[in-house]
Order: structure tokens, then C-alpha cells, then sequence
């Protein structure tokens, strides 16, 4: 086993273990014939925005407003104020490989998806179509699900974003839309989502091989921030949008 692989299994095992510190026990109980369907971010956008620009573009906290500014990745190099001195195309095609759906496909078969959601039992469904913004703002179902109850898990607008004086980090919107037997909606969650990158933001300090490795376990704590997200703002007895 490879390094990068071995780093991949140990961020799993890690992923699970908090997930399993989370779970709540009437939650889990295992759901007989029910799906979770997966949709990938259609792949990695590159962003370099100013320290404000980090909150005037839907990138602040991970729950109430923001979420309508998230960026989309075809937009990413044309919104004024965010690309400073940076090419986002030339970037794009010289990461080309990073987190593109085929992999973000492989890293989600490999995360406990449904026990971190709370929903145990749920069969997983990864698709090949992309997440996009037009699926996000459909309230209906996006399958019709022959199973007594579904749920659908969306990841767009997958960004690595670099701010200045303030590090980078793997950005994304994480949807989760729960359905019951009549394809009716029992709870929808839409949250901005920010990973924390340990590598260095400047690429000469860095190898490409040290930061698709930093990128894709990023992109595996995802799901548990958004879940642990989602959870608190239960608690708290509100709702995540």
C-alpha cells in the first residue's frame, strides 16, 4: 500500500470514528429498502478572493445567509473582486486530475455516507450525472425511488479557494433532501461547508503529489463537518436551510 493510499484509509477510519461518536442511537436504526442517492461536484474550481471577500461571497458561516452568493465553478474567474492577479483557466487545466467526479465517485465509496447522516440502513446510490445548481434549486425529487423513503445528497460548487493572509481551504454547498414513502420532503439541509487544508497555500512549498493528497482528505471530512453542522443546528432547535 502506497502512502497516499494508506492516508486515505487512515482518514476513513478516523471519518467513522467520529461519526460513530455522533450518531444518535433512535436515529441509526438500521431503514429497510431505503436509498441514499449521491450526486458529485461536476469538479474543482480555483479561487484567490481578499480576506473580505471571504464572507461577501457566501463563504462565511456555515449556517443562515451566504448560501444564494456561493460561487459556481464556470463563474469562479469572472466575478469581479474575487480573481486577484489569477488565472483561474490556466489553474483549471494544470489540476485537471484534482477531485474530478471519477474520484470524488471513489472517495465517497469509501466514506461511511450513511451512518454519518443518520441514515442507517440506507442503500447507497452514487450517480454519474454532476451536481448542479438547477438539481440544488429542484424541490422535488430528483429520482423516482421505487423504495419506501430516499434521501439525496448533492455536493457543489467544490472550490479550492486561497485567501489572503487566511491559508486555504476546500469550500463547497452540501445538500441533503430526505423523502418519505409519497416522495414528500421531511427535511432539507443546505450548508456552505469549509475543510481545512494543511499543506501550504503557495505551491512552491508544496508537491502536486502532497496536495491532491491534502485535497482529498478534505474533501472526506466534508461530510462529517456538514453532518456535525446539521446536528447543531438541530440541537439548537432550529433548522439548517
Amino acid at each position: 500500500m502506497n502512502k497516499r493510499a494508506a492516508a486515505l484509509v487512515s482518514a476513513c477510519l478516523t471519518l467513522a470514528a467520529s461519526f460513530a461518536l455522533i450518531v444518535n442511537p433512535s436515529a441509526a436504526q438500521p431503514a429497510e429498502g431505503c436509498e441514499l442517492h449521491v450526486w458529485p461536484s461536476s469538479g474543482l474550481a480555483m479561487m484567490r478572493a481578499r480576506a473580505h471577500d471571504n464572507f461577501a461571497y457566501g463563504h462565511g458561516p456555515a449556517l443562515g445567509g451566504g448560501i444564494g452568493g456561493m460561487l459556481a465553478p464556470e463563474k469562479a474567474s469572472r466575478v469581479q473582486g474575487v480573481v486577484d492577479n489569477f488565472s483561474y483557466e490556466q489553474k483549471e487545466a494544470e489540476q485537471v486530475e484534482m477531485l474530478q467526479p471519477s474520484r470524488q465517485r471513489e472517495l465517497l465509496l469509501q466514506a461511511p455516507l450513511a451512518e454519518a447522516l443518520h441514515l442507517g440502513g440506507y442503500r447507497i446510490v452514487i450517480h454519474d450525472e454532476s451536481a448542479t445548481m438547477a438539481m440544488v434549486r429542484n424541490p422535488a425529487p430528483l429520482v423516482g425511488a421505487a423504495s419506501p423513503c430516499h434521501a439525496e445528497l448533492l455536493l457543489a460548487n467544490l472550490t479550492h479557494a486561497r485567501v489572503y493572509a487566511h491559508g486555504h481551504s476546500l469550500k463547497s454547498l452540501v445538500i441533503l433532501r430526505e423523502f418519505g414513502p409519497a416522495h414528500e420532503l421531511k427535511q432539507r439541509a443546505a450548508i456552505p461547508i469549509e475543510a481545512a487544508l494543511t499543506t501550504s497555500p503557495k505551491e512552491e512549498q508544496r508537491t502536486p503529489e502532497a496536495f491532491a493528497e491534502d485535497l482529498e482528505r478534505a474533501f472526506l471530512d466534508t461530510i462529517g463537518l456538514f453532518a456535525r453542522a446539521r446536528d447543531k443546528a438541530q440541537d439548537k432547535g432550529g433548522k439548517a436551510k
